[in-house]
Protein backbone atom coordinates (compact mmCIF):
# COMPACT_ATOMS: atom_id res chain seq x y z
CA UNK A 1 0.00 0.00 0.00
CA UNK A 2 2.81 2.44 0.91
CA UNK A 3 4.37 1.95 -2.52
CA UNK A 4 1.13 1.90 -4.51
CA UNK A 5 -0.18 5.31 -3.38
CA UNK A 6 2.89 7.35 -4.50
CA UNK A 7 2.76 5.59 -7.87
CA UNK A 8 -0.91 6.48 -8.28
CA UNK A 9 -0.25 10.08 -7.25
CA UNK A 10 2.54 10.34 -9.82
CA UNK A 11 0.40 8.97 -12.63
CA UNK A 12 -2.85 10.82 -11.95
CA UNK A 13 -3.88 14.45 -11.88
CA UNK A 14 -5.20 16.24 -8.79
CA UNK A 15 -8.88 15.41 -9.39
CA UNK A 16 -8.09 11.83 -10.33
CA UNK A 17 -5.82 11.44 -7.29
CA UNK A 18 -8.75 12.20 -4.99
CA UNK A 19 -11.00 9.83 -6.92
CA UNK A 20 -8.41 7.03 -6.88
CA UNK A 21 -7.71 7.51 -3.17
CA UNK A 22 -11.43 7.20 -2.38
CA UNK A 23 -11.74 4.05 -4.49
CA UNK A 24 -8.70 2.30 -3.05
CA UNK A 25 -9.74 3.20 0.53
CA UNK A 26 -13.20 1.69 0.04
CA UNK A 27 -11.78 -1.38 -1.72
CA UNK A 28 -9.28 -2.08 1.07
CA UNK A 29 -11.94 -1.44 3.73
CA UNK A 30 -14.42 -3.91 2.21
CA UNK A 31 -11.64 -6.47 1.71
CA UNK A 32 -10.49 -6.24 5.33
CA UNK A 33 -14.05 -6.34 6.68
CA UNK A 34 -14.89 -9.32 4.50
CA UNK A 35 -11.71 -11.17 5.53
CA UNK A 36 -12.35 -10.52 9.22
CA UNK A 37 -15.97 -11.71 9.05
CA UNK A 38 -14.89 -14.75 7.01
CA UNK A 39 -12.31 -15.74 9.66
CA UNK A 40 -14.91 -15.46 12.45
CA UNK A 41 -17.74 -17.31 10.73
CA UNK A 42 -15.60 -19.99 9.07
CA UNK A 43 -13.40 -20.65 12.13
CA UNK A 44 -10.11 -19.91 10.36
CA UNK A 45 -7.25 -17.61 11.36
CA UNK A 46 -7.43 -13.88 10.63
CA UNK A 47 -4.48 -14.25 8.25
CA UNK A 48 -6.32 -16.96 6.31
CA UNK A 49 -9.47 -14.84 6.22
CA UNK A 50 -7.59 -11.80 4.84
CA UNK A 51 -5.78 -14.07 2.37
CA UNK A 52 -9.12 -15.44 1.15
CA UNK A 53 -10.58 -11.92 0.84
CA UNK A 54 -7.60 -10.68 -1.22
CA UNK A 55 -7.69 -13.63 -3.63
CA UNK A 56 -11.44 -13.13 -4.00
CA UNK A 57 -11.30 -9.34 -4.47
CA UNK A 58 -8.54 -9.64 -7.07
CA UNK A 59 -10.45 -12.42 -8.89
CA UNK A 60 -7.49 -14.81 -8.51
CA UNK A 61 -9.56 -17.38 -6.60
CA UNK A 62 -7.13 -20.25 -5.97
CA UNK A 63 -9.91 -22.28 -4.35
CA UNK A 64 -7.73 -23.51 -1.49
CA UNK A 65 -9.93 -21.59 1.00
CA UNK A 66 -13.69 -21.63 0.45
CA UNK A 67 -16.84 -20.78 2.47
CA UNK A 68 -18.33 -23.78 4.27
CA UNK A 69 -21.82 -22.51 5.06
CA UNK A 70 -24.51 -20.03 4.00
CA UNK A 71 -23.06 -17.23 6.11
CA UNK A 72 -19.66 -17.64 4.45
CA UNK A 73 -21.26 -17.63 1.00
CA UNK A 74 -23.13 -14.39 1.82
CA UNK A 75 -19.86 -12.79 2.97
CA UNK A 76 -18.18 -13.99 -0.25
CA UNK A 77 -21.00 -12.47 -2.31
CA UNK A 78 -20.60 -9.19 -0.43
CA UNK A 79 -16.85 -9.06 -1.13
CA UNK A 80 -17.38 -9.91 -4.79
CA UNK A 81 -20.09 -7.25 -5.23
CA UNK A 82 -18.08 -4.49 -3.55
CA UNK A 83 -14.31 -5.01 -3.63
CA UNK A 84 -14.04 -6.47 -7.15
CA UNK A 85 -15.84 -3.54 -8.91
CA UNK A 86 -13.86 -1.04 -6.81
CA UNK A 87 -10.48 -2.55 -7.72
CA UNK A 88 -11.58 -2.74 -11.36
CA UNK A 89 -12.53 0.96 -11.25
CA UNK A 90 -9.12 1.83 -9.78
CA UNK A 91 -7.28 -0.03 -12.54
CA UNK A 92 -9.49 1.65 -15.15
CA UNK A 93 -8.70 5.14 -13.80
CA UNK A 94 -4.95 4.47 -13.75
CA UNK A 95 -5.00 2.90 -17.23
CA UNK A 96 -6.98 5.82 -18.68
CA UNK A 97 -4.54 8.33 -17.20
CA UNK A 98 -1.51 6.43 -18.53
CA UNK A 99 -3.10 6.24 -21.98
CA UNK A 100 -3.84 9.98 -21.98
CA UNK A 101 -0.24 10.74 -20.99
CA UNK A 102 1.11 8.56 -23.80
CA UNK A 103 -1.16 10.27 -26.34
CA UNK A 104 0.07 13.69 -25.19
CA UNK A 105 3.68 12.52 -25.52
CA UNK A 106 3.07 11.33 -29.07
CA UNK A 107 1.46 14.67 -29.93
CA UNK A 108 4.28 16.57 -28.25
CA UNK A 109 1.96 18.10 -25.68
CA UNK A 110 3.19 16.48 -22.49
CA UNK A 111 2.13 18.39 -19.36
CA UNK A 112 5.32 17.67 -17.48
CA UNK A 113 7.51 20.74 -17.32
CA UNK A 114 11.25 20.36 -18.06
CA UNK A 115 13.64 20.92 -15.18
CA UNK A 116 15.04 24.15 -16.62
CA UNK A 117 16.22 25.95 -19.77
CA UNK A 118 12.81 26.27 -21.43
CA UNK A 119 10.94 29.24 -22.85
CA UNK A 120 7.68 29.90 -21.01
CA UNK A 121 4.93 31.37 -23.20
CA UNK A 122 1.98 32.76 -21.27
CA UNK A 123 -1.22 33.59 -23.12
CA UNK A 124 -2.53 33.11 -26.62
CA UNK A 125 -2.97 35.10 -29.80
CA UNK A 126 -1.88 35.29 -33.44
CA UNK A 127 1.80 35.61 -32.50
CA UNK A 128 2.01 32.50 -30.34
CA UNK A 129 1.84 29.77 -32.98
CA UNK A 130 4.53 31.33 -35.19
CA UNK A 131 6.72 31.96 -32.15
CA UNK A 132 6.43 28.33 -31.04
CA UNK A 133 7.21 27.08 -34.55
CA UNK A 134 10.38 29.20 -34.76
CA UNK A 135 11.55 28.27 -31.26
CA UNK A 136 10.91 24.56 -31.85
CA UNK A 137 12.71 24.79 -35.18
CA UNK A 138 15.71 26.19 -33.33
CA UNK A 139 15.62 23.27 -30.89
CA UNK A 140 14.21 25.26 -27.96
CA UNK A 141 11.88 23.63 -25.45
CA UNK A 142 8.58 25.49 -24.93
CA UNK A 143 6.05 25.48 -22.10
CA UNK A 144 2.72 27.15 -22.92
CA UNK A 145 0.18 28.38 -20.39
CA UNK A 146 -3.10 29.11 -22.18
CA UNK A 147 -6.79 28.29 -22.29
CA UNK A 148 -6.26 25.99 -25.24
CA UNK A 149 -8.96 25.07 -27.69
CA UNK A 150 -9.12 21.92 -29.84
CA UNK A 151 -6.80 22.33 -32.82
CA UNK A 152 -4.85 25.32 -31.43
CA UNK A 153 -1.56 23.44 -31.40
CA UNK A 154 -2.27 20.79 -34.04
CA UNK A 155 0.69 20.10 -36.30
CA UNK A 156 3.31 21.64 -34.02
CA UNK A 157 6.42 19.54 -33.52
CA UNK A 158 9.24 19.58 -31.01
CA UNK A 159 9.45 19.75 -27.24
CA UNK A 160 6.12 21.44 -26.42
CA UNK A 161 4.50 21.21 -23.00
CA UNK A 162 0.99 22.57 -22.52
CA UNK A 163 -0.43 23.78 -19.21
CA UNK A 164 -4.12 24.26 -19.99
CA UNK A 165 -5.76 26.94 -17.86
CA UNK A 166 -6.18 30.65 -17.38
CA UNK A 167 -2.95 32.71 -17.52
CA UNK A 168 -4.61 34.97 -14.92
CA UNK A 169 -4.79 32.15 -12.36
CA UNK A 170 -1.79 32.05 -10.04
CA UNK A 171 -2.16 28.32 -9.35
CA UNK A 172 -2.07 27.60 -13.10
CA UNK A 173 1.07 29.73 -13.50
CA UNK A 174 2.74 27.89 -10.63
CA UNK A 175 2.29 24.59 -12.49
CA UNK A 176 4.56 25.98 -15.23
CA UNK A 177 7.30 26.78 -12.68
CA UNK A 178 8.18 30.20 -14.16
CA UNK A 179 11.12 30.48 -11.76
CA UNK A 180 12.83 27.64 -13.69
CA UNK A 181 12.31 29.16 -17.14
CA UNK A 182 15.16 30.64 -19.12
CA UNK A 183 12.93 33.32 -20.62
CA UNK A 184 9.25 34.25 -20.41
CA UNK A 185 7.03 35.66 -23.16
CA UNK A 186 3.65 37.10 -22.20
CA UNK A 187 1.10 37.99 -24.85
CA UNK A 188 -2.65 38.07 -25.41
CA UNK A 189 -5.27 39.65 -27.62
CA UNK A 190 -6.24 41.77 -24.60
CA UNK A 191 -3.70 44.19 -23.12
CA UNK A 192 -5.38 44.00 -19.71
CA UNK A 193 -4.68 40.26 -19.55
CA UNK A 194 -1.02 40.80 -20.44
CA UNK A 195 -0.72 43.40 -17.68
CA UNK A 196 -2.28 41.15 -15.03
CA UNK A 197 -0.31 38.08 -16.14
CA UNK A 198 2.89 40.11 -16.03
CA UNK A 199 2.24 41.24 -12.45
CA UNK A 200 1.60 37.63 -11.32
CA UNK A 201 4.58 36.22 -13.23
CA UNK A 202 6.94 38.92 -12.01
CA UNK A 203 5.94 38.02 -8.45
CA UNK A 204 6.52 34.28 -9.02
CA UNK A 205 9.77 34.66 -11.00
CA UNK A 206 11.38 38.01 -10.17
CA UNK A 207 14.80 37.09 -11.56
CA UNK A 208 13.72 35.63 -14.92
CA UNK A 209 13.86 37.77 -18.07
CA UNK A 210 10.33 38.69 -19.22
CA UNK A 211 9.18 39.97 -22.61
CA UNK A 212 5.64 41.37 -22.79
CA UNK A 213 3.85 42.09 -26.07
CA UNK A 214 0.81 44.38 -26.09
CA UNK A 215 -1.07 46.54 -28.56
CA UNK A 216 -1.08 49.89 -26.76
CA UNK A 217 2.11 51.90 -26.35
CA UNK A 218 0.78 53.27 -23.03
CA UNK A 219 0.29 49.75 -21.63
CA UNK A 220 3.78 48.82 -22.83
CA UNK A 221 5.18 51.76 -20.89
CA UNK A 222 3.19 50.79 -17.79
CA UNK A 223 4.60 47.25 -17.97
CA UNK A 224 8.13 48.62 -18.39
CA UNK A 225 7.62 50.65 -15.23
CA UNK A 226 7.03 47.35 -13.39
CA UNK A 227 10.65 46.40 -14.07
CA UNK A 228 9.99 44.07 -16.99
CA UNK A 229 13.05 43.64 -19.22
CA UNK A 230 11.29 44.21 -22.55
CA UNK A 231 7.76 45.49 -23.18
CA UNK A 232 6.72 46.75 -26.58
CA UNK A 233 3.67 47.55 -28.65
CA UNK A 234 3.15 45.22 -31.62
CA UNK A 235 1.27 47.95 -33.50
CA UNK A 236 4.08 50.44 -32.94
CA UNK A 237 6.70 47.91 -34.04
CA UNK A 238 4.74 47.03 -37.19
CA UNK A 239 4.15 50.73 -37.92
CA UNK A 240 7.87 51.52 -37.70
CA UNK A 241 8.67 48.54 -39.93
CA UNK A 242 6.18 49.67 -42.57
CA UNK A 243 7.46 53.25 -42.43
CA UNK A 244 11.06 52.11 -42.95
CA UNK A 245 9.89 49.89 -45.79
CA UNK A 246 8.48 52.95 -47.53
CA UNK A 247 11.83 54.72 -47.14
CA UNK A 248 13.73 51.64 -48.32
CA UNK A 249 11.44 49.27 -50.26
CA UNK A 250 13.59 46.21 -49.50
CA UNK A 251 13.94 46.90 -45.78
CA UNK A 252 11.12 44.53 -44.82
CA UNK A 253 12.62 41.83 -47.03
CA UNK A 254 15.96 42.21 -45.23
CA UNK A 255 14.25 41.94 -41.85
CA UNK A 256 12.30 38.84 -42.93
CA UNK A 257 15.47 37.29 -44.30
CA UNK A 258 17.38 37.83 -41.07
CA UNK A 259 14.63 36.85 -38.65
CA UNK A 260 12.71 34.24 -40.65
CA UNK A 261 15.57 32.16 -42.00
CA UNK A 262 16.62 28.91 -40.33
CA UNK A 263 20.19 29.58 -41.48
CA UNK A 264 20.76 32.34 -38.92
CA UNK A 265 20.21 32.80 -35.21
CA UNK A 266 19.71 36.08 -33.36
CA UNK A 267 21.74 36.16 -30.15
CA UNK A 268 22.56 38.41 -27.20
CA UNK A 269 25.97 37.78 -25.67
CA UNK A 270 27.95 39.48 -22.94
CA UNK A 271 30.90 41.59 -24.08
CA UNK A 272 34.08 39.56 -23.59
CA UNK A 273 37.05 40.82 -21.62
CA UNK A 274 39.02 41.04 -24.87
CA UNK A 275 36.46 43.48 -26.30
CA UNK A 276 35.86 45.52 -23.16
CA UNK A 277 37.24 49.04 -23.47
CA UNK A 278 37.16 49.00 -27.27
CA UNK A 279 34.75 50.82 -29.55
CA UNK A 280 31.84 49.06 -31.24
CA UNK A 281 33.13 49.87 -34.74
CA UNK A 282 36.46 48.13 -34.03
CA UNK A 283 34.80 44.96 -32.77
CA UNK A 284 32.40 44.96 -35.73
CA UNK A 285 35.30 45.06 -38.16
CA UNK A 286 36.95 42.01 -36.59
CA UNK A 287 33.89 39.85 -35.83
CA UNK A 288 32.70 37.05 -38.09
CA UNK A 289 29.18 37.68 -36.78
CA UNK A 290 26.89 40.51 -37.88
CA UNK A 291 26.79 42.80 -34.83
CA UNK A 292 23.56 44.80 -34.83
CA UNK A 293 24.17 46.82 -31.68
CA UNK A 294 25.01 46.85 -28.00
CA UNK A 295 22.86 47.19 -24.89
CA UNK A 296 23.36 50.25 -22.69
CA UNK A 297 21.90 51.49 -19.43
CA UNK A 298 19.54 53.70 -21.42
CA UNK A 299 18.54 51.09 -23.99
CA UNK A 300 20.29 49.85 -27.13
CA UNK A 301 22.80 51.58 -29.40
CA UNK A 302 23.18 50.48 -33.01
CA UNK A 303 26.37 52.50 -33.41
CA UNK A 304 25.18 54.79 -36.21
CA UNK A 305 24.87 58.17 -34.47
CA UNK A 306 27.57 57.22 -31.94
CA UNK A 307 30.44 54.79 -31.54
CA UNK A 308 30.12 53.58 -27.93
CA UNK A 309 32.96 52.11 -25.90
CA UNK A 310 32.10 48.57 -24.88
CA UNK A 311 31.96 47.49 -21.26
CA UNK A 312 31.82 44.05 -19.66
CA UNK A 313 28.38 45.06 -18.35
CA UNK A 314 27.06 45.41 -21.93
CA UNK A 315 25.62 42.74 -24.22
CA UNK A 316 26.23 42.49 -27.96
CA UNK A 317 23.20 41.83 -30.14
CA UNK A 318 24.31 39.84 -33.15
CA UNK A 319 23.26 37.52 -35.96
CA UNK A 320 25.28 34.36 -36.37
CA UNK A 321 25.35 31.60 -38.94
CA UNK A 322 24.05 28.38 -37.42
CA UNK A 323 26.58 25.61 -36.75
CA UNK A 324 24.91 23.35 -39.33
CA UNK A 325 25.65 25.98 -41.98
CA UNK A 326 29.25 26.52 -40.82
CA UNK A 327 30.05 22.88 -41.30
CA UNK A 328 28.51 22.72 -44.76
Amino acid sequence: MCRVLPLIQTVLGKAQKHQALTIITLAVMFTLIGGTLFSITQTVSLFTGIYWAITTATTVGYGDVTPKNTTGRLIAAGVMLTAIPLFASLFAVVAASLTAQEIRKVMGLDRRVPKDGYVLIIGSGPLVRQTIEDLSGAGRSCVIVAESKPGDLDGLKGSIHLISGSPLDEDTLKKAHPERAQQILITSEKDSEVLLSTVLTKHLAPSVSIIAVVTSRQVAQAISDLGVDVAFSSEELLGHTLAKSLEAPHASEVISKLLGSDSYELLEEAVSEAHAGRRLSEVRGESQDLILGVTKDTGVSIGVDEDPVLSSNNNLILIRLRDTQKGA
